[in-house]
């Protein structure tokens, strides 16, 4: 059974959850596991509460950390209009395969987003090196826009996808084994939707995360 889930910060309006890996945010017809909203809606069910968790964005099955939920479809509406306009800020880390060798960079291309439909839209994503280590590297990544996947495709496009990513890796074989993709959400930071005041948090690096790079 995959660890379960931390409620980091809440209120009468949202919670903020550390998600581990292995959690679907919401059911997926093509993965089976256990349900972040499900897990939530049920945790205040128990408290006597008829409200709902509702997930304010979404994480890959696989990637840990933080993630918004609201306590209604209002509160939802509000935080999803922040997504929609990038003001929430987000930063991840992730591991790469090899050594990059710009310590810092921004990357740019045309990428497809189902949330979208069908046309390619462009999608930025900028990163610092946080520290090398002889077969991949360790980045803070901050997505300037919130396409889906970006980061995992951004990275393949480099030439130095993402460890563990079976989706996005580049075909060849290599000698770090790991479970998942190795992306963990660390930080975002956001306005509260009823006090209006600014909000950040963190999610600390999982331990697989952990044992990968120590």
């Amino acid at each position: 059974m995959a660890k379960s889930p931390e409620i980091i910060f809440e209120d009468e309006a949202i919670l903020v959850v550390d998600k581990p890996p292995g959690w679907l945010t919401i059911p997926t017809p093509d993965k089976k596991g256990p349900v972040l909203t499900d897990y939530l809606t049920g945790v205040l069910s128990k408290r006597g509460l008829s409200v709902k968790a509702h997930p304010c964005h979404r994480l890959d099955y696989e990637t840990s950390g933080v993630v918004i939920y609201a306590k209604g479809k209002r509160i939802q509406q509000v935080i999803m209009k922040q997504f929609q306009e990038g003001r929430v800020k987000k930063k991840y880390l992730a591991v790469a395969e090899g050594q990059l060798t710009r310590p810092q960079g921004e990357l740019k291309s045309y990428i497809c987003d189902r949330t979208y439909g069908k046309e390619p839209r462009l999608a930025v994503t900028r990163y610092r090196i946080v520290e090398k280590y002889s077969k991949f590297t360790l980045v803070e990544v901050e997505p300037a826009t919130g396409r889906t996947n970006q980061i995992r495709i951004h990275f393949r496009q480099l030439g130095y996808p993402l460890v563990g990513d079976r989706r996005f890796g580049l075909k060849r074989k290599i000698a770090i084994k790991f479970s998942r993709t190795a992306l963990h959400a660390a930080e975002i930071s956001f306005i509260h939707p009823t006090t209006r005041q600014p909000l950040h948090f963190t999610a600390p690096m999982p331990e697989d995360l952990k044992q990968l790079i120590y």
